[in-house]
């Protein structure tokens, strides 16, 4: 139902909108959809893969991560000394290797065997390494190859790398090469004394040259911005070349000054003040520098990509297209962690509930909520809760039941354009859900449950229709259900868009749990004593076509899929295009959340 959008960024030149491209390349169309997602503001797809994981009971999510290079794969990684972050994906070298994770369309994760890899690099659509096989140097690359940025030239014992958009550089005993695209001479290499680094930007290069007395940076290719134009400099000891701008690491008396120049429209060049900084790297539109006080990030921050998070002791970090990773040494133990666009899971002990929701995601444990994902509306900034007793991740908005002083009150923050964070009057709410871009709540005034709803209301989703006494609720995309308990027996009720059948419920016996997703609904319905999952509605993805399940307790229905916990774990159906019912393993898994294109499950190893 998802149809490709740009990101929100200002495109003022072609330049914008090929490197947007890029960031958008690796997405696949998902279908037609009822609505137009653009027309509420929507964005409408998304990439890859996530596994992140927690002390006690573990927080696993899979499937669409809006950019999937932020999602560290579960596997224990081995003392990691080397990170790079690129377009859909991101590498790490460790003790055991090289690992990728994230966008995999065009194999750029899929690492072929390597002997003794000694570093690691990723372009845009493609990475990178250099293996040390017995007394030298080869390097290995793979992932896209349009413009033959992978087929590797001759080369004699290259002991760096560095990847640009569609472009690959080398350093090896005989200088400077590079290869790939070259549409604005960024593969045109000028004559180079003794070339010591280099870094690649979009559509432009750059190299440190070693002269014999000093170091010189020399830029080469797209200067439309003035990325190339280098300004003075006295003893340049880095460079890192971005999406339209440049920055780099310069020595004077003794003292490391960082100074960028090119595009600004984001203060991506405007350099806070920083104290011996030791390392600067240049994303599309932000920019990171690493000091003697940590870590600090600039630019554009749609995304919370110059938002960092508390950190120990970095020692290496890298700035993608829209996000950051770095690796931060706590009490001797090297950790990656990413943050911007859909950030991984945090640390986050003992959870109790889990939500889903459009691009972001919300967990429950004793200690309070914590959301992370998507923050471009303020859907993961958690406002000020006392004791909160249940969460419900919406579109762009999260909602939750807090208990304040012994009285329950709903709270919703984030996107509220049709006001669906405006909580009308409640005496006792005890459940709430998040919709798209409207909300639903059962409140117990005077001991009765009534259902309310409130926010977007085009199809009648938020018209409650009689209900005798509601204990259960759901908002979905642009319909609602609930079961209604009328004189012992659970009944069933939808209202609000029925374009394909979403809200015409099938018999049921005793229905014990609703969910509301895209275009269809699904329910566990209780027949003599056996639970039994049934789903209708729009089956474009196979999303009602349930798969033998034995005794399932859970059921959740997202945009697209459905998942159900059982007897034997997790199960999930509908659309894969993004790996959301692909489930990894699970121990004892206690509770399922399908989102817009990705899912969540607490599991307890």
């Amino acid at each position: 139902m998802f149809k490709i959008s740009l990101r929100s960024v200002v495109i003022k030149a072609s330049k914008y909108i090929f490197i947007l491209f890029f960031s958008l390349l690796f997405f696949k169309n998902a279908g037609a959809s009822v609505y137009s997602e653009a027309s509420l503001g929507l964005p409408t797809e998304f990439p890859e893969n996530i596994t992140t994981k927690s002390i006690g009971d573990i927080v696993t999510a899979w499937g669409n991560n809006s950019w999937g290079q932020l999602n560290v794969p579960d596997r224990a990684l081995i003392t990691p000394y080397k990170i790079s972050s690129g377009s859909g994906h991101s590498c790490v070298l460790d003790k055991s290797g090289v690992r990728c994770w994230g966008n995999n369309d065009y194999g750029q994760t899929n690492v072929p065997p390597l002997t003794k890899p000694i570093m690691v690099i990723t372009g845009q659509l493609h990475t990178c390494a250099i293996d040390n096989i017995g007394d030298s140097n080869v390097l290995k690359c793979w992932g896209y190859d349009r413009d033959g940025e992978i087929n590797v030239p001759p080369l004699s014992n290259p002991k760096m790398v560095f990847a640009g958009g569609q472009h690959t550089c080398a350093i090896d005993e005989n200088g400077l090469k590079c290869w790939g695209l070259n549409n604005q001479g960024q593969i045109n290499v000028p004559p180079l004394t003794n070339p010591k680094m280099g870094s690649g930007g979009i559509f432009h290069t750059c190299a440190i040259d070693n002269t014999g007395e000093t170091n010189v940076v020399k830029c080469w290719g797209d200067n439309e911005y003035g990325q190339t134009n280098v300004p003075p400099l006295v003893n340049p000891q880095m460079v890192s070349a971005g999406g339209l701008h440049t920055c780099a690491i310069d020595n004077e008396s003794g003292q490391n000054i960082v100074k960028c120049w090119g595009d600004n429209d984001y203060g991506q060049i405007d350099v806070p003040s920083l104290t011996n900084p030791k390392i600067v790297s240049a994303g599309n539109f932000h920019t990171c520098a690493m000091d003697d006080n940590g870590l600090k990030c600039w630019g554009l921050n749609t995304n919370g990509q110059t938002n960092v998070p508390p950190l120990i002791n970095p020692i290496e970090f890298s700035a993608g297209n829209y996000s950051t990773c770095a690796i931060d040494n706590e009490s001797g133990q090297n950790i990656v962690k990413c943050w911007g666009d859909i950030a991984q899971a945090p640390t986050f002990k003992n959870p109790s509930m889990i939500s889903a929701g459009y691009m972001h995601t919300c967990a429950l444990n004793d200690t309070g909520i914590v959301c992370w994902g998507d923050v471009s509306r303020g859907q993961t900034s958690v406002p000020t809760l006392t004791k909160p007793i249940q969460v419900s991740a919406g579109g762009y908005f999260t909602c939750a039941v807090d208990n304040e002083g012994g009285k329950n009150v709903v709270k919703c923050w984030g996107a509220n354009e049709y006001g669906q964070t405006d909580v009308p009057p409640l005496t006792a709410p005890n459940m709430v859900s998040a919709g798209l871009l409207h909300t639903c709540a059962i409140d117990a005034n005077g001991g009765q449950n009534i259902a309310k709803c409130w926010g977007f209301n085009d199809d009648g989703q938020t018209n409650v229709p009689p209900l005798t006494k509601p204990i259960i609720i759901s908002a979905g995309t642009s319909h609602t259900c609930a079961i209604d308990n009328e004189g012992g027996q659970n009944i069933v009720k939808c209202w609000g868009n029925n374009s394909f059948g979403e809200t015409i419920v099938p018999p049921l016996t005793n229905p014990i749990e609703v969910t509301a997703g895209g275009y269809f609904t699904c329910a566990i319905d209780n027949e003599g004593g056996q639970n039994i999952v049934k789903c209708w509605g729009d089956n474009r993805w196979g999303m009602t076509n349930v798969p033998p399940l034995t005794n399932p307790k859970i059921v959740s229905a997202g945009s697209q899929h459905a998942c159900a916990v059982d007897d034997n774990g997790v199960k999930c159906w509908g659309d894969d295009s993004r790996h959301q019912t692909n489930v990894p393993a699970l121990t004892k898994p206690s509770m399922v959340s399908a989102g817009g294109l990705h899912t969540v499950s607490i599991s307890n190893d």
